[in-house]
């Protein structure tokens, strides 16, 4: 019968991980982002020690948006609200965000699940050290590349359907 555990395991743990299931390592290799689940995948313990204790959700340096799980902590900088696609700015096809400020929220997401209670500023040390964290993530991160626009591609050219524009 199966199983569950509260350990963080994300898509690039499984290349590890299968290599130590298999009865060999990464040595040799490039080094990894992922991290070897293997022991925490075999434990009889519904909380066994996890070789991870964070999970970068997400960084997006041109919306100026960012969220990222520690523990029991959830952060997100960033307004979150907004579930639609933002065009490059440069691009003039439609809203781009601004805000001077990043709205910043912070959740136990042991104790609140469905993210409700914004904790932001009862536990401002908890909001600190957590976009340090960003901040670090955030200087690793290669620019992304936003390719020019083609007017050619606007779905007014096709009756309002994005389909593709070139053969």
């Amino acid at each position: 019968m199966g199983k569950w555990h509260l350990v963080y395991v994300l898509s690039t743990d499984w290349f590890p991980t299968i290599l130590r299931a298999a009865g060999t390592n990464t040595s040799g290799t490039f080094p990894l982002d992922g991290v070897d689940q293997w022991g925490a995948l075999r434990a009889t313990d519904p909380n066994p020690d996890s070789p991870r204790t964070e999970l970068l959700i997400n960084i997006d340096p041109i919306n100026r948006s960012s969220a990222l799980r520690k523990n029991h902590w959830k952060i997100i900088r960033g307004e979150p609200l907004y579930s639609g696609w933002y065009p490059p700015p440069e691009s003039g096809l439609g809203p781009t965000p601004s805000p001077a400020v990043p709205h910043i929220t912070l959740y136990n997401i042991t104790a609140d699940p469905r993210e409700k209670r914004n904790l932001a500023d009862s536990y401002p040390n908890v909001v600190s050290n957590l976009l340090a964290r960003l901040n670090d993530y955030g200087s690793e991160q290669v620019d992304p590349w936003v390719p020019p626009v083609d007017p050619a591609s606007n779905p007014d050219n096709f009756g309002g359907v994005w389909q593709p524009w070139r053969d």
